[in-house]
């Protein structure tokens, strides 16, 4: 079994290797692609920051996921070697040194075992400001013989599920259910329009571009907006095109309800270059439901990156939630902001149609402490009726709201625990029925 710095050329048995230049890994930052002799790194290549340039988690990252229960990583030994190297593997960070006093290529740098075999997200840096001293020198991934390496989605970590594409593929600007539009779109020498809707139709062959048009206010931007209804999302899938322009690079999301003030979502930076049609995820926080959704490409890939650009496919997704209710003394109850009794139920068509008009998303909310109450109305012959109201209980203003096109009466009220209320009934005891 080797050691660390140990040359490997090879991988032993049991493990399979995958060479810097695989397509599923990705690299941010002033990366030097080196050429060799395989009797000094696998396959003869190797990628690394050179001497000279400061290097930083923010600055120059190597990420992949994959699939197994062990990885290694090779590169090299050597007095100008990095000292302060670090491989982030699910959010645990872990660190390794190149620096020594002899030469050896394409050596075992890093080893862990006996993980979970499952997919993890991983990412290698430095922090070096040695100007004498090499960044990182990565030569090869080794992982489980039976494990694969993916692209980098640090998402896959979260327990949250997301429904699949709600964008159409589009055919044109409009339909029923969206409208794109975009800033700027290149005309090609035969007349080819590079619309907006073409980063929807379902290939990546043909995508939204624009070239060599003066960059807005903001970067150029894809604006998509839902006509059927306001849509909370939370995450987003890009691919760059297959033409160098088609890419993106620095970008940002934003959110609006009337298409003048825009919130900002999320700010990130796409890892795949010029042809490179790899997709990234991109996950964020957003609660909110929006009409309107602004993509801003603040710069390409492009020499001339901020007036060239464009994205091969976009994708977009709302998070599935869990839905809960408590049930007490054969009784169910809400736990959204208040805690209900919705009474009996005796067949599983009714529990469901109840569990989705009233199911909350978050069971914590049990134990926090709260100082609002919510109260729910249903649709009765034409009219809204909310459940019982105590007027002793309201201590500030009380409103009627709209939350996912459901009405509520809310008001503030004295601080108080859901938790409580579940003790005053059954000596404390309580089922939850939870729906996905």
């Amino acid at each position: 079994m080797a050691t660390i710095g140990e040359q490997l050329l090879q991988p032993e048995s049991g493990w399979k290797r995958y060479d810097d230049r695989n397509e599923n890994i990705s690299y941010v930052g002033n990366w030097v692609k080196g050429s060799y002799s395989s009797t000094q790194y696998y396959l003869g290549t190797d990628t690394y920051i050179d001497i000279g340039i400061a290097s930083s988690k923010n600055s120059h990252t190597i990420s992949f996921n994959f699939i197994g229960s062990k990885i290694r990583i090779m590169g090299l030994k050597n007095t100008t070697g990095a000292e302060n190297c670090f491989i982030n593997i699910d959010n645990i960070e872990y660190n390794f040194s190149q620096n020594t006093s002899t030469l050896t290529q394409g050596c075992l740098n890093f080893e862990l075992l006996n993980l979970t075999n499952k997919e993890h997200y991983v990412q290698m840096y430095s922090n070096n400001s040695n100007a004498s001293k090499y960044g990182i020198v990565f030569d090869s991934i080794d992982i489980d013989e039976n494990g694969e390496l993916k692209p980098y989605d640090p998402s896959i970590s979260s327990s949250k599920k997301y429904a699949n594409n709600i964008i159409p593929v589009m055919t044109s600007d409009e339909n029923d259910e969206v409208k794109i539009s975009c800033s700027a779109y290149y005309i090609g020498n035969n007349g080819f329009r590079n619309y907006g809707f073409l980063a929807f139709d379902n290939t990546v062959n043909t995508g939204w571009n624009f070239e060599n048009q003066s960059q807005p206010i903001g970067g150029h931007w894809l604006k998509i907006f839902f006509k059927d209804k306001a849509r909370c999302v939370s995450k987003i899938t890009i691919r760059n095109g297959v033409n160098a322009s088609v890419s993106i690079k620095n970008f940002k999301i934003q959110g609006s309800n009337d298409d003048d003030t825009y919130v900002d979502l999320y700010t990130g930076l796409h890892p795949f270059g010029e042809f490179n049609t790899t997709k990234a995820s991109y996950t964020f926080k957003n609660s909110v439901k929006y009409n309107y959704y602004k993509i801003l490409i603040m710069n390409s890939y492009y020499s001339q990156s901020t007036t060239y650009g464009g994205i091969g496919e976009l994708e977009m997704m709302e998070m599935i939630s869990n839905k809960y209710l408590i049930k007490q003394n054969s009784n169910y109850y809400s736990i959204n902001d208040n805690y209900i009794d919705l009474g009996k139920i005796d067949n599983s068509e009714e529990l469901n149609n109840i569990i989705d008009e009233y199911g909350y998303n978050d069971i914590s909310i049990l134990t926090k402490e709260l100082n609002s109450k919510k109260i729910p109305t249903k649709l009765e012959n034409d009219y809204y009726k909310s459940f019982d109201i105590n007027l002793n209980d309201i201590k500030d203003s009380i409103n009627l709201i709209e939350e996912d096109d459901k009405k509520y009466i809310e008001y503030g009220c004295n601080n108080y625990k859901i938790s409580d209320k579940v003790k005053e009934i059954n000596n404390a005891k309580f089922e939850v029925l939870m729906k996905e």
